[in-house]
């Protein structure tokens, strides 16, 4: 009804609703948001079972968490008392992770 306002959904967040196109446009041009995906649903077909069983074997990783080990790591340089890696900067450094975590798990 209004071309400057835009309808959004978001399932990861389980969030919808109307805002402003201006403020959508913002979000997603900011570099923070960048490397999505985007699936047209018109061509999914269901995978077969070898497909899924050699994503899941690409994917899993038996001896690590990539996810966990590259959080791990940001605490440690950071409590390190790095000039570099100040301790008032772990909440900045981790901000996204929420973000991160919904959407990576989400994905695979």
């Amino acid at each position: 009804e209004n071309e400057e306002e835009w309808f959004m959904y978001d399932p990861d967040f389980r969030w919808e609703g109307v805002l402003a196109k201006d403020r959508i446009l913002a979000a997603i041009e900011d570099p923070s948001a960048e490397g999505g995906y985007f699936f047209d649903a018109s061509d999914i077909i269901m995978p077969t079972a070898e497909t899924v069983e050699a994503y899941f074997n690409t994917c899993i990783k038996h001896d690590c968490n990539p996810m966990t080990d590259a959080v791990a790591k940001i605490i440690e340089l950071h409590a390190a008392g790095e000039e570099r890696f100040p301790l008032s900067g772990l909440t900045q450094a981790l901000r996204e992770l929420p973000v991160l975590a919904i959407r990576k798990y989400a994905y695979e």
